[in-house]
């Protein structure tokens, strides 16, 4: 990818990195006619980012990067990543704002939060 790159392209990828989130890369990436993987390369980012920038412990990182767009799970996943709206851009801007509410967000929709389970499980026991 590097050895393709000119000072425009490397201007991109300058606003890239500074702005947050993966979808400029990948088109970077698409127009050059290079094939990256900026998916691992960001979730290993996010890996220590979320460590150093809001406390989490590095499993509890590792395990939420790791579940963020899983694309071969669903269509929907694959064309919110297609349109610059996937879990690793909005998380990626949020880190670059800093921005824990946004991360909140993401969390919630990547692991629903368990409010609720109590009073499901207490329905299906038998009395």
């Amino acid at each position: 990818f590097a050895r393709v790159l000119t000072m425009t392209h490397m201007r991109r990828v300058l606003y890239a990195m500074l702005t947050g989130g993966l979808k400029p890369l990948t088109d970077l990436a698409d127009e050059l006619g290079v094939e990256v993987d900026f998916e691992n390369s960001m979730r290993d980012w996010i890996k220590t980012s979320l460590g150093k920038e809001f406390g989490f412990s590095p499993a509890a990182s590792g395990i939420f990067a790791d579940s963020l767009d899983p694309s071969t799970e669903s269509m929907l996943t694959r064309v919110k990543q297609m349109v610059g709206y996937g879990d690793l851009d909005k998380l990626s801007r949020a880190i670059r704002d800093r921005d824990i509410a946004a991360v909140d967000r993401v969390h919630a929709s990547v692991h629903p939060p368990r409010s609720g389970l109590r009073k499901k499980l207490l329905k299906y026991v038998p009395e």
